[in-house]
């Protein structure tokens, strides 16, 4: 016969209960975390193209670009990944890497997507500016994408370090419902 004693019960059901909210508080952290990292990754994307976007200019009529160091260095202090861009004028490769897709939509918001390139998944940014070129304005697309190996070891911090205060919640939860169990139960004995 099993024991449906009522102390094993209410242990049961408080351990069940802390179970629950360690699995919430584990996956809201990791979530939060997440998010907030991503977030930064995109505010340091954007910064970047903004920079380089800030560095196109016209001369004789032609648009030309000197690419400032601190746009791609910005994105390097992260971690070890790799960073590409592509700077188009009006749909035509001004340099960087043709092959970096342009995102849908023609948007003067800058435009985050997460992508494939080369084997790698990469997070980007497209932002447009016109520049005065000559008599007519020309619109200029700058797209920089980042891997997102620093992203992942971040994230894995954060679960490790979220999965072991779950661990310990609910280790901590269950001793205190032990113990509840028993102290509330004792005037029974």
């Amino acid at each position: 016969m099993k024991n449906h004693s009522i102390r094993n019960r209410l242990v049961l059901q408080l351990a069940g209960i802390a179970a629950l909210l360690s699995v919430a508080f584990f996956l809201t952290v990791r979530t939060v975390a997440e998010r907030a990292a991503t977030d930064t990754q995109d505010n340091i994307l954007a910064a970047s193209a903004a920079s380089i976007a800030d560095a196109v200019y016209s001369e004789g009529g032609d648009v030309r670009l000197e690419l400032p160091y601190s746009a791609l260095s910005m994105l390097g202090t992260i971690s070890e990944d790799r960073v590409f861009y592509h700077v188009l004028v009006e749909g035509q490769s001004l340099t960087g890497y043709d092959d970096l897709r342009q995102p849908a939509g023609n948007t003067r918001a800058p435009v985050f997507e997460t992508i494939q390139f080369r084997g790698d998944t990469l997070r980007s940014v497209s932002v447009q500016r016109s520049i005065s070129a000559g008599t007519q304005a020309k619109r200029v697309q700058i797209i920089v994408g980042q891997t997102r190996l620093g992203l992942a070891t971040i994230s894995s911090k954060i679960t490790t370090t979220a999965t072991a205060i779950g661990v310990g919640f609910f280790l901590v939860a269950t001793t205190l419902s032990v113990l509840a169990a028993q102290n509330a139960l004792s005037p029974l004995d």
